[in-house]
């Protein structure tokens, strides 16, 4: 997008989307829970994702950049609920052991995500389409890991 010399101020206002959402989540976490929010950031990304996979695919891997900078905004927005929920419930069990269990639980969210990101940064082709396309299956995919673990929680506990 030859952004040049205003690359920086692109850069720090997708950062403030992730600290609003921050803030935003620990206003309304206690009103309407962890599993809640997670839910909901999980939605509004997956579907976000193929909308913006959609239009990368109808402007041949191209489309303005402002709507690059929405999705990203509205992408690091979710991620930005999502970290910190999904974290405290994956330690939520281990609580006796946490400084163990957020060493396992760093270790495995790395040894996940790192060779997908590197899968996702090889693909790049001068064009969106990597970045679009990774986002919507990883996003579907982490939706329905989390729909999976939801199902499984609730028949434990029958």
């Amino acid at each position: 997008y030859n952004l040049g010399q205003r690359y920086p101020l692109y850069f720090a206002v997708l950062s403030l989307s992730l600290g609003v959402a921050l803030l935003f989540n620990s206003r309304l976490v206690m009103r309407f829970g962890m599993g809640n929010m997670s839910k909901w950031a999980l939605w509004i990304n997956c579907l976000g994702s193929f909308g913006f996979c959609i239009l990368a695919w109808a402007t041949s891997g191209h489309p303005p950049f402002w709507t690059l900078m929405t999705f990203m905004m509205l992408a690091l927005f979710c991620f930005g609920i999502l970290v910190g929920n999904l974290n405290a419930m994956a330690m939520k069990p281990l609580g006796h052991i946490a400084g163990m269990g957020a060493a396992i639980v760093g270790s495995l969210s790395t040894t996940i995500s790192v060779p997908l990101a590197i899968l996702m940064g090889n693909s790049y082709s001068g064009s969106i389409y990597p970045l679009a396309t990774g986002f919507a299956i990883f996003g579907a995919m982490a939706l329905a890991i989390y729909k999976w673990t939801g199902k499984n929680k609730n028949t434990q506990r029958r």
